[in-house]
């Protein structure tokens, strides 16, 4: 599938690099979901990931957050699910990992933010 073991729709076969449209991409959505969760649970790791559940095009995405703003705020607040409000959202894609490429959220901006004088 096109799923990691966290993940939603969140890799890419290597094989089709070239078929992927540019490394970053800027997308509008509605709402965001941030969980945060323990990165393997399995083995009572400390270490948490930071997730962007969103629905874009009709389909359900989950990935890994690595604007560091973002990243680091919401890893301080802790296990949990939080939510954003309309969002644009830079997507772009990792390095290759075990032949595959992982999309990322590399900038979380909100439009409440921007409104508010706030990040930008």
């Amino acid at each position: 599938g096109n799923s990691s073991s966290g993940g939603i729709n969140d890799q890419v076969p290597a094989a089709q690099q070239k078929a992927v449209m540019g490394s970053l991409e800027l997308i509008r959505v509605d709402a965001v979901d941030i969980r945060v969760d323990r990165a393997y649970p399995q083995a009572g790791n400390q270490k948490f990931d930071v997730r962007a559940h969103f629905r874009y095009a009709g389909s359900l995405y989950a990935l890994k957050v690595t604007d560091p703003i973002y990243e680091e705020k919401y890893r301080e607040m802790g296990l949990g699910r939080y939510g954003l409000t309309e969002s644009f959202l830079t997507i772009s894609l990792g390095k290759e990992f075990n032949g595959h490429l992982y999309k990322l959220v590399a900038a979380i901006i909100e439009r409440a933010e921007v409104e508010s004088g706030g990040r930008l």
